[in-house]
């Protein structure tokens, strides 16, 4: 008898939870309807796991509402914030390695690995209400780098690159955060919000709460709206590669190309925006803008790499914005990416000029063989003089346009003179 009354005692309160768990999700389908829109579940009613939708049982709803959380469950369910577990798990017997491009960039297959990794880093290290970066000791820098050299092999030369990495993905994490917010503020109000979506790392709830009403304020409003309107004016396209980054669809294009030199930023960028799936023509329909930089990457020598500023992806997109490079991808730099090309090609001008000095050299070494009677020597002095000559050839090309630019440079002076003799002499005649 008391394990039974032990056991109602028990069940009490559980039953009392979920009558309020059904009383929640109750109002909040009534201000879906009321307001005619769809809101989110709030993340902190379910005690369930991060990766794991809410679970709402139909015998806890009250009668009529079955039927209308069924038609509002998603149709494919959301990853999920990443947690790492594989990681963590391999690092215990060994670093993971990582790779990286020679514009610094993360490839090969641990690379997505990394980049969840950071994200989890920004959400559980980072306070959302961080001001500056330089604001941070360099103590707690160093922690985080020994956090994430635990866990990778990465070198010192790349740890610029991985703070700014982790520093974007915390801006995007912490505008997530004050959007999802902002939204359940509109069901149960700001307060209720902001405490049930707290992160861990922030200890005081004050802190907090300043934090959120300084993101909800009227100005910060306005600015967002700005911000709003400059970025519905962008072009709007999705790129196909899923999770993967341009430097790692750059790195798989040359491993499959015969030529991987030849590999540009077109094509990396095409191969990320072309269609994949047929439409109801069972046709590859790619968007117009996609077809336009087919047809300018087209029209260019694939012998010679473009220069980003006049290449197919520049002619139809436009100049890149500041500090970025279309098709790369983070991490790239514009002046160092067309320094990059810039040398590539002149390296690709030394190899045809090596090839052709090659070309000479045994062509003579041909003619020498067939002589018979001439030495060594001549072979050499015949490939000195013919260098020489080629040298003479060049010289006097140089010389010749460096002369005609200062005969059309006296030119011009010759012309400026005569022209300001005149004007004086008109004014002496009034």
């Amino acid at each position: 008898m008391a394990k039974n009354g032990e056991e109602c005692s028990n069940s009490a309160p559980r039953r009392t939870k979920k009558h309020k768990k059904a009383s929640r999700i109750a109002a909040i389908i009534a201000c879906r309807q009321e307001k005619n829109r769809s809101l989110p579940m709030l993340d902190g009613v379910s005690n369930e796991d991060s990766n794991s939708p809410p679970k709402t049982s139909s015998n806890t709803l009250p009668n009529g509402l079955v039927e209308e959380v069924n038609a509002e469950k998603p149709k494919r369910t959301p990853r999920g914030k990443a947690k790492c577990l594989a990681v963590s798990k391999q690092a215990k017997h060994a670093p993971l390695p990582l790779d990286f491009n020679h514009r610094g960039q993360p490839i090969k297959k641990n690379a997505s690995k990394f980049s969840s990794f950071l994200g989890m880093t920004a959400r559980e290290l980072l306070p959302v209400n961080m001001t500056k970066w330089k604001d941070v000791s360099i103590d707690f820098k160093d922690q985080i780098w020994e956090h994430v050299t635990q866990n990778f092999a990465i070198d010192e030369c790349h740890k610029d690159y991985t703070f700014r990495k982790l520093l974007k993905i915390w801006r995007e994490w912490r505008s997530n955060l004050v959007k999802q917010v902002r939204t359940q503020a509109e069901v149960v109000g700001l307060q209720r919000a902001a405490s049930l979506l707290k992160p861990a790392n922030i200890e005081y709830m004050d802190k907090w709460m300043f934090f959120i009403k300084a993101r909800t304020s009227h100005t910060f409003l306005e600015r967002t709206e700005k911000l709003k309107e400059m970025r519905a004016k962008q072009v709007d396209l999705v790129h196909r590669i899923s999770r993967k980054s341009f430097a790692v669809v750059e790195d798989e294009l040359k491993q499959k190309s015969e030529t991987p030199e030849a590999i540009s930023r077109a094509d990396v960028w095409i191969h990320a925006y072309e269609a994949r799936k047929t439409n109801s023509d069972g046709e590859v329909q790619d968007a117009d803008i996609v077809q336009q930089v087919k047809q300018y990457k087209a029209q260019e020598d694939p012998s010679q790499h473009t220069s980003i500023t006049n290449d197919a992806v520049a002619k139809v997109l436009g100049p890149d914005p500041r500090g970025r490079v279309r098709g790369f991808g983070f991490g790239a730099n514009p002046s160092k990416v067309d320094g990059q090309i810039h040398m590539g090609n002149k390296v690709t001008i030394l190899e045809n000029e090596v090839e052709s000095l090659k070309g000479l050299v045994k062509d003579l070494l041909g003619r020498f063989d067939k002589g018979g009677n001439n030495s060594e020597n001549t072979s050499v002095q015949l490939l000195a003089n013919e260098i020489a000559k080629r040298k003479r050839k060049e010289n006097s090309n140089d010389q010749l346009s460096c002369n005609e630019r200062a005969k059309s440079k006296q030119k011009e002076d010759t012309i400026g003179r005569s022209s300001k003799d005149e004007r004086i002499q008109n004014d002496q005649g009034k």
